[in-house]
């Protein structure tokens, strides 16, 4: 069996709502299938950040070069260091071998950090173990388990890419570059390294997990979105500016900027039927339009009220024993309303009130905007988030 360890830097900054990683264990394995019952694990790749002096050795077990210490983002940080380390087996009887390599590893680290690793990595080394027989893999679970590929899944709607595989995230981020090889081809030269052992060849397989794991800590960038949507900013200007509607007629709408904690690692831009977003480095902005013109609320014990079908409005029962009785209907759920005219502005679940539609049941309701909202930091924020859940949700689509 081949071990390797060498230090990196991290093409970005570590981002502050990533402060578990400093004690965690980025972990990428290769194997030649995806069935762990048929086929071998031959390669683990490990990584940590480095937070202390370490020194690193190549696949002879030479010295490679000093590490040097952790550092945590700040506006003007340099990349972070980490240790990556590899297992590599030459042949399928040093699979145990390199299964016995991760057990301390595994120990050492109260967070685990993986690509897919939930449906892939883990799986695939426990059933590897009970192939083996190695108890200690049977019952490990990580305190915590941070799945990068889930993390962007649940972004699918605000990335909006047409790939979430590993090297298509990176590119995204601006930190890596296209396969030099596929999984199949990797399967391809490790097999020809079995039959005929090759320095240029192991350098191949090693280089190609090695980037997978390098890149793979460079995407905990991705949790300066996961921040940002979960509530880390602050509005700094909101106002109201004109636009021109979808049916092509002037009209009004509200833009809010947001001051984000922490900076995006690259721009991103999505839309639905009511909402705008653009965000880049540490700047967010929310456009969303007004409705000028009638809605209809709608009173929720409608058994009280009569509509009055002239008027097109629903009066209680109180009020109602004055209006003739050919004049007047009971109300029904869909018929108990009040209009009135004014600009509101839409949402998806009660954040202001009163709650306005303009038909019963519609699933974008609306409140009146005042001009006293403009300077309510936290009402702002509040409104800003519920409309971000949406835009990430998916629920309603654009335009």
């Amino acid at each position: 069996m081949k071990k390797t360890k060498k230090c990196a830097n991290l093409p970005k900054p570590v981002p502050e709502s990533a402060v578990f990683c400093q004690n965690a264990l980025f972990l990428d394995i290769e194997t030649t299938g995806f069935s762990p019952e048929k086929n071998q694990l031959y390669l683990i790749g490990a990584a940590w950040f480095d937070r202390q002096e370490s020194k690193d050795t190549d696949a002879s077990g030479g010295l490679h070069k000093t590490a040097s210490s952790f550092t945590r983002q700040t506006e003007d940080s340099a990349a972070c260091s980490i240790i990556i380390e590899q297992f590599f087996a030459e042949t399928p009887e040093e699979e145990p071998i390199l299964l016995s390599c991760l057990e301390p590893l595994l120990s050492r680290f109260d967070t685990l950090i993986t690509f897919n690793g939930t449906l892939f990595d883990l799986p695939f080394i426990k059933d590897c173990a009970a192939r083996l027989g190695l108890d200690f893999y049977f019952s490990y679970e990580p305190e915590i388990h941070a799945d990068l590929y889930r993390l962007a899944c649940s972004y699918r709607h605000i990335f909006r890419l047409d790939s979430y595989k590993q090297k298509a995230l990176e590119l995204f981020a601006g930190i890596g570059c296209e396969d030099a090889y596929s999984g199949r081809e990797l399967v391809s030269l490790y097999k020809t390294y079995q039959k005929h052992p090759d320095e240029q060849l192991l350098h191949l397989l090693l280089q190609h997990n090695y980037e997978d794991v390098l890149g793979m800590a460079g995407l905990v960038c991705l949790y300066a979105y996961d921040a940002f949507f979960k509530g880390g900013f602050i509005p700094v200007e909101c106002r109201q500016q004109p636009c021109r509607n979808l049916d092509g007629t002037e009209g009004l709408e509200l833009l809010i900027t947001c001051r984000l904690n922490e900076p995006l690692a690259a721009a991103i831009s999505c839309h639905n039927a009511s909402c705008y977003l653009h965000a880049r480095k540490d700047l967010a902005f929310l456009r969303i339009p007004f409705f000028q013109g009638v809605l209809k609320h709608f009173y929720p014990d409608y058994k009280n009220y009569y509509y009055l079908p002239q008027e097109d409005t629903a009066i209680h029962k109180s009020i109602a024993s004055f209006v003739d009785k050919s004049c007047r209907q009971k109300a029904k759920s869909a018929s108990c309303y009040t209009k009135k005219e004014g600009i509101f502005l839409p949402q998806y679940e009660e954040t202001a009130g009163p709650v306005f539609y303009k038909e019963y049941k519609d699933s974008v309701s609306y409140f009146e905007w005042e001009h006293a909202y403009a300077g309510d930091e936290m009402f702002l924020k509040r409104y800003c988030m519920h409309m971000l859940e949406v835009l990430k949700s998916g629920k309603h689509p654009g335009y």
